[in-house]
């Protein structure tokens, strides 16, 4: 199974969902945010009742106050002998991945990166260590939604190389219409990947398989400056065609 995610910022929506886009982002470093529905297997989960399932009805067991993370596992638990309830088993723990290595791995990205935006006529991107660090604590979550960090980002989970993810985020390009630049979720990989003001990079990856719901291999790229600012005119100055 594989999964993809990007990131649109709009200068319109709520703010607790999508920041508005600066007046000049190329030069700034706004933070991206996602503007469509979020995955939710794996998001963090808040036990604030527990509640009891008696023989003879239901009951209020008792009322929390602290948050806690609810893991998937159920306990059967007994109470002075008398009443059994089940109750949903709470934790501080989540469920982390294992940092990835493959051979070559940054100069692929990077280089593959490059190649790609040039046939879009986008200067090439720069390493960039910071990003590269956003992109590994990220990826160590196995949470499969953006980290609404300062940074344009790209997700891919399931491929087998970062080669792989990237292909797959530039494979968009197909639905892609140059006589009406826009944002959509079906090109917003490969949009954020050639997007012309963005001129840095890191990515990373971790080994999920499965965790929080993520399958196998866990991509994260950060991009600065951030792409897909659907202000007018940003797209059209952004995205070239291929030539």
């Amino acid at each position: 199974m594989h999964l993809l995610k990007s990131l649109v910022r709009s200068p319109s929506l709520d703010k607790t969902r999508c920041r508005p886009a600066p007046t000049h982002p190329e030069r700034t470093g706004n933070p991206a945010q996602t503007c469509h529905p979020e995955r939710s297997e794996g998001s963090p989960t808040y036990c604030n009742r527990w509640r009891s399932l008696a023989a003879l009805g239901m009951t209020h067991l008792r009322e929390m106050t602290t948050p806690l993370r609810m893991t998937r596992s159920l306990g059967l638990t007994c109470l002075l002998g008398i009443t059994c309830v089940l109750i949903a088993s709470c934790s501080f723990s989540s469920e982390r991945g294992t940092l990835g290595t493959q051979p070559g791995f940054k100069s692929t990205a990077l280089q593959l990166h490059n190649q790609l935006r040039k046939q879009h006529s986008a200067p090439p991107l720069a390493w960039d260590n910071t990003l590269a660090h956003y992109a590994e604590q990220h990826a160590l979550t196995c949470q499969f939604k953006h980290s609404h960090g300062p940074y344009g980002e790209n997700l891919a989970a399931g491929h087998r190389t970062i080669g792989d993810a990237i292909h797959a985020w530039y494979v968009e390009n197909k639905y892609y219409s140059y006589e009406h630049p826009q944002f959509s979720v079906k090109t917003g990989h490969f949009t954020q990947l050639v997007w012309v003001s963005s001129n840095k990079l890191g990515c990373a990856f971790a080994i999920c398989d499965g965790k929080n719901g993520t399958p196998g291999k866990y991509y994260v790229c950060e991009y600065s400056p951030p792409g897909n600012v659907i202000n007018p005119g940003f797209f059209a100055r952004n995205v070239i065609a291929n030539h």
